[in-house]
């Protein structure tokens, strides 16, 4: 299964030192990484709309439209992790690059465990992996937190919850 990657153009990495861009406090820093996310949103969209791509079945698809926010929401709330469509903007780049981060990190948890069930899957565990691809930044490495995606040392991923910026958003972190 592969996901021709040649079709849209890939989350954008992050500067050196951003830590996963929740460390991003500079206006025009944020508004440049914000810049390169509508690239990839509309590249990603653009793609989505010409059909499925393979190993992705049409109902992941119209979700991925649906969370993208260019299809009208019909289906998100029928799963958990507070999926939502892209946020809309504020006035604020700094802040509209953190609600971007959120969104994206709920995708990817949500991607992470919806295959796994007593029952039949909606999504299978291949086309979740698959799918969460495409919210990966080109710059993606192991030792990086698949949440919040700063780089995590070497030995220290279950130290790392208690510090993940998307955890402590989200009420988790200690």
């Amino acid at each position: 299964m592969t996901w021709d990657t040649q079709t849209w153009t890939p989350l954008p990495g992050f500067p050196a030192g951003v830590l996963g861009g929740f460390a991003v406090t500079d206006t025009e820093l944020a508004a440049a990484v914000l810049e390169r996310i509508a690239g990839w949103r509309k590249s990603l969209a653009a793609a989505l709309r010409t059909g499925a791509p393979p190993g992705i079945s049409e109902a992941m698809r119209d979700l991925l439209l649906e969370l993208l926010g260019v299809r009208e929401p019909l289906t998100l709330g029928h799963y958990p992790y507070r999926l939502s469509a892209f946020p809309r903007p504020s006035n604020d780049p700094v802040q509209n690059l953190r609600n971007i981060l959120l969104w994206r990190a709920r995708i990817v948890d949500f991607l992470s465990d919806i295959w796994d069930t007593l029952g039949a899957p909606t999504f299978d565990l291949d086309e979740c992996t698959e799918t969460a691809r495409a919210f990966e930044p080109e710059d993606m490495s192991p030792d990086r937190c698949y949440l919040c995606l700063d780089s995590v040392p070497e030995g220290a991923g279950a130290g790392h919850f208690d510090k993940c910026p998307v955890q402590a958003a989200w009420g988790k972190a200690r």
